[in-house]
C-alpha cells in the first residue's frame, strides 16, 4: 500500500485528467504496492492490454498503408509517454532540495515586491521624461509569480527563454536583474534595449524581449533552436504564450515546425483565463490547451500554474526529453490573472466571472508556498519568510533611490540579496 497520501492523490488526479480508464487498476495497485516503479509497470501493462487488438481485427486495413493495429499503437505510444512523464516528474519533485524550495520562494517574493512597486510608480507618475510624466508601460504578474519556478532546473546561461508580457518573474529568475525591470518601465537608455522598448529583455543573457506581435519570440526561438540543432548543441529554448496568443497562426506554425524537426523547444501556454477582456471560454472550444499538443505529435500536459514545484518538475521533464532527442513538449499552466490587462486597467474586466477559488489569496503561488512550507519545514524559522520580504523590499528601494538621484545611466547589475 502506498504510504504517501500525496502520491495517491496526485496519481488519481493525473489519471482522471489524462487516462481515466486506468483508474480502476490504479486504485487496485495502490492497495498492493508502495513502489513507484511497480505502479508505473502495472499501469503501462494495463494500457498495453487495452490497446492490443486480436489477430484478424488487428490486421484490418483502415485505409491503404494503415492497419487497425498501427492506429491503436499511435494512441498507446502517446498515452504511454504521458504516463511515463508523470512518474519522471514525481522523481524530480522528490529530488527538489530545501535550498531549491527557498529559491522558488525568493523568486516569487522578488517578483511580487517589484511588481507592486512598478504599479505604484505608474500610478504616481513620479518619473518624468524632461518635464512630462513618463507614459511607462507595464503588465502585472500578480497571482502568476509561481511560473518563475520553471527556471529552477533549466540551464540559466545556456538555455534561452522568450517570455511574454506578464513574465517578470521568469526574467528575474533568469537574470537576477532588478535594475533592468525598473529602468525599462521608465525607458532609460542604460537598459539592454537602450530605452527603445519598454519591455524586459536581455539578449546577452538569453532573454528575448516580449513584443506586441505575441508569437514573434516563438518564431524567433524555433530559428535559434534549429541553429542549435545544426551546431550539435543541446541547449533548450522555452517559448511562452498566453491563452489568447495561442490562437495566433504563427504560433501554430512554429509548433508544427518544431515538432517535425524535433527541436529542443518547450512550449508553455500560460492559461490565466483572460486575453485582454476575452474569457478563455470564448478563446477555444478545447477543454484543455494541452490537448492541442497531440495534433502536432507532441505530448501536452496540464499543470497547476500556482504550484512552483510542479512547474519546476514539468519544465525539467520537458527539457530533459528534448535534450535526449525526443523533440518539443507543450506545458499548459492553469493560473489566474488577478489584475487588469495592464497598469492602466483594473479588475473590472471579469465582472461576475471571477474564477472560483482564485479569489483567495492562498490560491496563488505567493500565498500557497509559505502555508505549505510550514508543514514541510523548508523555513528554519517562522520569521524567515517575512525577513526575506523585507530584504527584497530594501533591495528594490535601493535601486529606485539611485534612479531618483539621477544615477540610472551609470547603474551596474544588482547583486543577489
Amino acid at each position: 500500500m502506498v504510504d504517501s497520501p500525496d502520491l495517491e492523490r496526485a496519481l488519481l488526479e493525473f489519471l482522471a485528467l489524462e487516462c481515466p480508464f486506468l483508474l480502476p487498476v490504479a486504485r487496485r495497485t495502490l492497495r498492493e504496492t508502495s513502489s513507484l516503479s511497480s505502479l508505473e509497470s502495472a499501469l503501462r501493462s494495463e494500457l498495453e492490454q487495452l490497446t492490443t487488438l486480436p489477430g484478424p481485427e488487428a490486421e484490418a486495413a483502415l485505409y491503404p498503408g494503415t492497419t487497425a493495429c498501427q492506429a491503436a499503437s499511435w494512441h498507446r505510444e502517446c498515452l504511454d509517454e504521458i504516463l511515463g512523464g508523470f512518474f519522471r516528474r514525481r522523481e524530480i519533485l522528490g529530488s527538489i532540495t530545501r535550498d531549491e524550495k527557498l529559491q522558488l520562494y525568493r523568486w516569487m517574493v522578488l517578483t511580487r515586491t517589484l511588481d507592486t512597486r512598478l504599479k505604484e510608480l505608474f500610478d504616481s507618475k513620479d518619473i518624468a521624461w524632461n518635464q512630462y510624466p513618463s507614459p511607462m508601460k507595464g503588465f502585472r504578474s500578480l497571482g502568476q509569480e509561481a511560473i518563475a519556478g520553471l527556471a529552477l532546473r533549466l540551464r540559466r546561461g545556456e538555455d534561452i527563454v522568450g517570455p511574454v508580457i506578464r513574465d517578470l518573474g521568469v526574467a528575474l529568475a533568469w537574470t537576477d536583474d532588478v535594475d533592468n525591470a525598473l529602468l525599462v518601465q521608465a525607458g532609460k537608455a542604460s537598459t539592454p534595449m537602450g530605452g527603445r522598448d519598454l519591455h524586459i529583455g536581455d539578449l546577452a543573457r538569453g532573454v528575448l524581449p516580449p513584443t506586441a506581435p505575441l508569437a514573434m519570440a516563438t518564431q524567433t526561438l524555433i530559428g535559434i533552436a534549429y541553429a542549435l540543432k545544426m551546431d550539435g548543441r543541446d541547449s533548450v529554448c522555452v517559448s511562452f504564450i498566453g491563452d489568447g496568443g495561442s490562437s495566433l497562426g504563427e504560433w501554430h506554425e512554429a509548433l508544427n515546425f518544431a515538432a517535425v524537426q524535433k527541436l529542443n523547444v518547450v512550449f508553455v501556454i500560460e492559461n490565466n483565463q483572460w486575453a485582454l477582456g476575452t474569457h478563455v471560454s470564448e478563446q477555444t472550444a478545447a477543454k484543455r490547451f494541452a490537448l492541442k499538443g497531440a495534433g502536432y505529435g507532441i505530448p501536452g500536459i496540464t499543470l497547476f500554474g500556482n504550484n512552483p514545484e510542479e512547474i519546476a518538475a514539468g519544465a525539467a521533464w520537458a527539457a530533459d526529453r528534448a535534450r535526449a532527442g525526443h523533440g518539443p513538449a507543450l506545458l499548459e499552466l492553469v493560473t489566474y490573472r488577478r489584475a487588469g490587462h495592464a497598469h492602466h486597467d483594473d479588475a473590472r474586466f471579469c465582472g461576475t466571472r471571477l474564477h472560483k477559488g482564485y479569489e483567495l489569496e492562498n490560491e496563488d503561488g505567493y500565498g500557497r508556498l509559505p502555508i505549505r512550507s510550514s508543514c514541510t519545514g523548508i523555513a528554519s524559522h517562522p520569521k524567515e519568510f517575512p525577513a526575506m520580504r523585507t530584504r527584497f523590499s530594501a533591495r528594490r528601494n535601493c535601486v529606485w533611490m539611485r534612479q531618483r538621484n539621477g544615477c540610472a545611466a551609470h547603474l551596474g547589475r544588482s547583486r543577489t540579496v
